[in-house]
């Protein structure tokens, strides 16, 4: 991880929220509570010059965070 942002602390002029961006080299995730349901959601996002590359790179990154919330 390279950056985090916390939104509760007010980031960009944007109003305080709870959301959190994690930011490494070319991925991101950012994680906020569901408005509706008792659960937490995370969107992954990648960059890299093709769709497959960044395909493999959001498999990767959705097993590592499922390994880290799931017992």
């Amino acid at each position: 991880v390279t950056g985090v942002k916390d939104y509760l602390k007010g980031v960009d002029g944007l109003p305080v929220s709870d959301v959190l961006v994690y930011e490494a080299e070319d991925l991101k995730a950012i994680v906020r509570p569901s408005g509706t349901e008792p659960k937490v959601k995370v969107y992954l996002f990648a960059r890299a010059p093709m769709q497959s590359l960044s395909s493999s790179l959001l498999d990767t990154l959705q097993q590592e965070i499922s390994a880290l919330i799931r017992p």
